[in-house]
């Protein structure tokens, strides 16, 4: 047997490995360097992480709108349950206590689905922006299928957007944001907030009116504060995505 059949299996690719380490050896061509993008192998492995994202997108809303029901259930069960006894009590101050701990709590659980739907925006954006890289990988392919698309091709942050909506300044995006399950969580725990002021503060004696305006003042400054903390999230999350593939006016 000679020497060059007595020699164990993996031993070129060591060679290989080895001369591209000595000076001035070429490096060797990655295995991708001459793959053809119309080859239906590579048309097949950008449809399933199409399909993955889009799996991605249907889990995240899923979540996020069950999150949104279960805390719309759990307020009005506590609205429920505090109506029962206050028709058996009244509205003592007993009674305050007890609707002062139920709304902390509806509080609280406020805050953290605000949290979690803020994290599923994120998520949801990023697979936009994944899925538009992969629009444009199929318009590489077959670039005459432009006119066909009606979703975002490029990687950009203003062209992910656009499938959310086009109301992205001004009064327009202030209304489009009380449509979102964001800015109605938002609203709701604001009043959450201001009605858990002015229980707190009827409970421990003090005067009708300077107790409502204190929940309204409460109320209002924790919606600015929520909705500028909302803001401040989905920007970062924009700020995150990098653009590869812009428009060409951008490029």
């Amino acid at each position: 047997m000679s020497e060059q059949q007595e020699r164990p299996l993996g031993s070129a690719a060591s060679d290989n490995a080895l001369s591209s380490e000595l000076p001035g050896a070429p490096s060797p061509a990655p295995p991708w360097a001459e793959v053809d993008p119309r080859d239906p192998g590579v048309l097949q492995i950008l449809a399933a992480e199409h399909s993955g994202l889009l799996s991605a997108r249907s889990l995240v809303y899923n979540e996020s709108f069950a999150r949104v029901a279960s805390f719309l259930t759990l307020v009005s069960m506590s609205f429920v349950g505090l109506a029962l006894v206050a028709q058996a009590r009244g509205f003592d101050r007993d009674f305050l206590v007890l609707a002062g701990i139920a709304l902390v709590f509806d509080l609280l659980i406020g805050l953290a689905t605000i949290a979690r739907v803020l994290s599923a925006v994120d998520e949801d954006l990023r697979a936009l922006h994944g899925m538009s890289r992969l629009r444009h990988a199929y318009l590489e392919v077959a670039p005459y299928l432009r006119p066909y698309f009606t979703t975002p091709v490029n990687d950009d942050v203003g062209s992910v957007l656009k499938s959310y909506s086009e109301a992205q300044v001004g009064v327009a995006a202030v209304v489009y944001f009380f449509s979102t399950s964001v800015g109605l969580m938002v609203l709701i725990v604001s009043v959450l907030a201001g009605l858990a002021t002015g229980v707190g503060l009827s409970a421990a004696g003090g005067d009708v009116g300077p107790t409502v305006g204190a929940g309204i003042a409460f109320g209002l400054t924790s919606f600015l504060g929520l909705a500028l903390l909302a803001r401040r999230s989905i920007l970062a999350g924009q700020a995150a995505l990098e653009s590869r593939f812009p428009p060409p006016q951008n490029q």
